[in-house]
């Protein structure tokens, strides 16, 4: 049933982020196991009635509320994704109006589900290899502990990433300050830096008086 509604209606393929994702694994059609596409250009089938009095399978924008991001999604089978075979699910989810499926055909060759948007940063400059990983692992795990870690893992790249431009910033002043500038008017501006002085530093260059450190006053 579902490829004849593929080939009735032609199902569209998304649009996919050029990066090479065979290595990340291949399901049992061969096909990547893991992919990237543009949200908007993934579609679902649904099945019902409609407004305009049509009884048929008509596509449906799959993610409409996520906008216009990428996304990484991760092949499953068919029984993973309903946890019925096509006999039991074509004979629970059909609609006794219509005799359509409102979630669509049974899914011969499995279904590509939302695992991550991609909203921190681009497919591009993201450590996929690291990404997939913990998503692997974590098939088990609460899913928000698992974006609690993504989260995680792109602040501290972040604080990285800052904490380097600081480095690089004070690697590249001069080792007196900034320069003197004449301005008009004979106005002169000097830039200063604090210098952070130890108090047992300080303690060390005060003088003693009877066995007790003092702080040298002026005119003494």
């Amino acid at each position: 049933m579902q490829a004849d509604c593929e080939r009735i209606i032609g199902i569209p393929d998304p649009r996919h982020f050029p990066m090479g994702m065979a290595r990340f694994g291949l399901n049992s059609f061969q096909e990547n196991l893991w992919r990237i596409v543009f949200a908007p250009s993934v579609h679902t089938m649904i099945g019902g009635k409609w407004p305009d009095g049509a009884v048929e399978y008509r596509l449906r924008p799959k993610y409409r509320d996520l906008g216009d991001v990428w996304v990484l999604e991760k092949w499953i089978s068919a029984f993973e994704d309903s946890g019925m075979t096509e006999t039991t699910y074509n004979w629970l989810m059909a609609d006794s109006t219509t005799g359509l499926l409102p979630s669509g055909p049974y899914p011969h060759r499995g279904v590509y589900n939302w695992v991550h948007t991609f909203e921190a940063v681009a497919p591009g400059d993201c450590n996929l290899d690291w990404l997939v990983g913990i998503i692997a692992k974590a098939k088990t795990n609460d899913p928000a502990a698992v974006k609690q870690a993504i989260d995680e893992h792109y602040a501290k790249e972040h604080r990285a990433r800052h904490q380097l431009g600081i480095d690089k910033l004070v690697e590249n002043r001069p080792a007196f300050g900034m320069r003197p500038t004449s301005l008009p008017g004979g106005v002169h501006s000097v830039k200063s830096f604090r210098f952070d002085v130890a108090a047992e530093d300080l303690k060390r260059k005060m003088p003693r008086v009877n066995g007790a450190r003092v702080s040298r006053q002026k005119g003494a």
